[in-house]
């Protein structure tokens, strides 16, 4: 993984795989980005399981929002008066929200940005791996729980679908989005997700 993340990425292709329908046949204008734009991190940690590696996601508090119960990687905007560059936000905001410290030794590289028009955030993920299954301790203001999943879980077409998703009062949208158990991921971090299976793809010679 560390040597083909320091390859070209299939960046915009993956995440179009995972934009809703009614942004997919826009997408380059849709994720046209602001001068104005934020900057944000986040942090795909790898970690041994019994079927190969597994990853965290976290579970947004229940609130009255359209982020209300969303699955998504930790991490959070980058702070100029704490963090000394992106990577250190992805890193801090980790240990904040799920009571994980990672060295910057066990990253790994970063997948693609993705910028998020909603919100206007650009948003960088880094990929970190460490040698076994961390003790979590979640943010109960920021987390509600925390999933470890597979890796191979989002290789499985049966887990890949497209849903009704609330994004405001009244207002739904039709979105490709993985199934993990019970729960739905969909948005910007089944985007970012797209383009890790993309890449496990091509380790298993698909496509």
């Amino acid at each position: 993984m560390k040597t083909r993340l320091q390859q070209p990425l299939p960046g915009e292709e993956a995440h179009r795989r995972m934009t809703s329908r009614p942004m997919r046949q826009r997408t380059s204008e849709y994720l046209s980005l602001r001068p104005d734009y934020k900057k944000s991190s986040v942090l795909l940690l790898l970690f041994p399981g019994e079927e190969g590696p597994k990853t965290a996601l976290i579970v947004r508090p229940e609130y009255d929002g359209v982020h209300s119960g969303q699955l998504a990687l930790p991490g959070g905007r980058f702070e100029e008066d704490k963090d000394q560059s992106l990577l250190f936000t992805a890193l801090r905001e980790t240990e904040e929200e799920i009571g994980v410290r990672i060295d910057e030794s066990a990253v790994l590289g970063s997948l693609s940005p993705l910028y998020i028009p909603v919100s206007n955030f650009l948003v960088q993920p880094f990929v970190a791996a460490i040698g076994q299954e961390p003790q979590f301790k979640p943010d109960q203001t920021e987390v509600q729980d925390v999933l470890t999943v597979s890796l191979a879980h989002f290789l499985d077409p049966s887990i890949k679908m497209e849903r009704s998703i609330p994004i405001s009062s009244g207002v739904n949208i039709l979105a490709p989005c993985y199934m993990i158990g019970q729960r739905i991921l969909w948005g910007a971090t089944a985007m970012m997700m797209s383009e890790v299976e993309v890449l496990l793809s091509e380790g298993q010679g698909g496509k």
